[in-house]
């Protein structure tokens, strides 16, 4: 049996004759008005928040042209942004002649079938006295990103006489004309493998190699060195070395 409204008439007194809405003490015409707002408040919310997930979804499976151009605009930036931190980010080495960085250097850029090279020319000057001269060539990654595979070529000059530690393997080079392929007799080359990763900072220190000659008079040896590894661009050095009679510390001549 439904319940019969518990309101009263305000002008006769007489209690309410209609039903009372379930689950309430009261009919639709006498339901507390405040409940009633806020419920209506929490309704449109609640229908807004729907709408709006509506709304995001139909343009998350049905975009319209503008919004798959936006897209793809997007995609491409961010494509952009992570190319140019790979490019941040690499190996970069520096060559250290007997303990000596080697940083003052002159770019020499020369045009090759493939593209313009760069190579950096610097020379060292190593005082003497001894009737064998020791030559350390060490690499320092001074990159941002460790330097995996790391090969080092050293290109000497024909003629010189010189002892290679046994770590160094021969390279052979030839050179093209417009009949025939031949070896390159103009120099002598070897490449050394580092069996490590060169983390940034630190050091690949290369095996010995000694110049068989004494020095009475100024001596001039012309090293051509590449250093690569994965992630980084070739990097080219031509480093004259200069050892002169007399003693002192090596250092890069200006």
């Amino acid at each position: 049996m439904k319940k019969q409204c518990q309101a009263f008439v305000e002008s006769s007194g007489a209690r309410c004759k209609q039903h009372a809405v379930r689950g309430s003490c009261y009919c639709w015409a006498h339901q507390p008005k405040v409940p009633i707002l806020a419920s209506a408040i929490i309704s449109a919310v609640i229908g807004a928040i729907i709408s709006l997930f509506v709304f995001e979804l139909w343009r998350e499976f049905f975009p319209s042209h503008e919004q798959k151009e936006l897209r793809l605009a997007r995609s491409e930036i961010s494509d952009l942004q992570q190319d140019i931190q790979q490019v941040k980010r690499k190996p970069e080495f520096q060559p250290f002649v007997n303990d000596v960085a080697v940083t003052d250097f002159t770019d020499i850029n020369f045009p090759t079938s493939l593209g313009v090279r760069t190579v950096r020319q610097a020379s060292i000057v190593i005082p003497t006295t001894d009737s064998q001269q020791r030559l350390k060539l060490s690499i320092r990654n001074v990159g941002n990103l460790p330097a995996d595979k790391l090969t080092v070529v050293v290109r000497f000059p024909s003629g010189l006489s010189f002892n290679i530690g046994s770590a160094w393997h021969s390279m052979a080079f030839i050179t093209r004309t417009e009949k025939e392929v031949q070896p390159d007799r103009t120099g002598i080359s070897y490449y050394i493998d580092s069996a490590h990763v060169i983390d940034p900072g630190a050091y690949f220190s290369c095996d010995s190699i000694v110049i068989e000659s004494e020095v009475t008079k100024p001596l001039i040896v012309p090293l051509n060195v590449e250093v690569s590894s994965l992630l980084a661009e070739k990097h080219r050095f031509n480093l004259v070395v200069v050892f002169v009679p007399g003693t002192g510390e090596p250092f890069v001549s200006k």
